[in-house]
């Protein structure tokens, strides 16, 4: 019945290993319990002789390394990585819509992003104040870095 528990624990130990490598890098409460899961294993499986307990050391062992293998070949493969360049600006179309002095009603709660009406158009603002609430009247203090800075008039 205790080979059962060596088989049991063995395959758990390698199933949080795997976990550790592949989903949740780190040496974390996974990585320790897979340690011990493998540990007990290698200690209860010498309980049926040292032919048992090596082979059993040798096979844990074994998939570990396969796995941390392939984890990084995966890994440094680039099947997981964004090929793409990014090689353009997101530009704020909204800084021409108003200038500094404009008035203005807060649409949404400023914290300190947020949308703002000035001329009946909803336009993306920043506070130059932590919070502004909605429905507060603004002003465009200063437009810089394609951003709208506004405070609570």
């Amino acid at each position: 019945m205790d080979w059962y528990i060596v088989i049991i624990l063995g395959l758990i130990g390698i199933a949080l290993f795997a976990l550790e490598v592949f989903i949740i890098p780190g040496l974390g409460i996974t990585g320790v319990l897979a340690i011990i899961s493998q540990g007990a294993c290698i200690y209860m499986a010498y309980k049926y002789g040292n032919n048992v307990g090596h082979y059993t050391t040798l096979f844990i062992l074994g998939a570990d390394i396969l796995m941390v293998i392939f984890g990084f070949r995966q890994i440094f493969s680039g099947r997981w990585s964004v090929k793409e360049k990014i090689d353009h600006k997101l530009i704020n179309t909204d800084i021409h819509k108003v200038k500094v002095g404009d008035i203005g009603t807060a649409h949404t709660i400023l914290r300190p992003f947020g949308k703002a009406l000035f001329h009946n158009e909803l336009i993306e603002v920043c506070s130059i104040s932590d919070f502004i609430d909605q429905e507060s009247p603004i002003k465009v203090i200063k437009i810089e870095d394609g951003k709208i800075w506004v405070s609570i008039i």
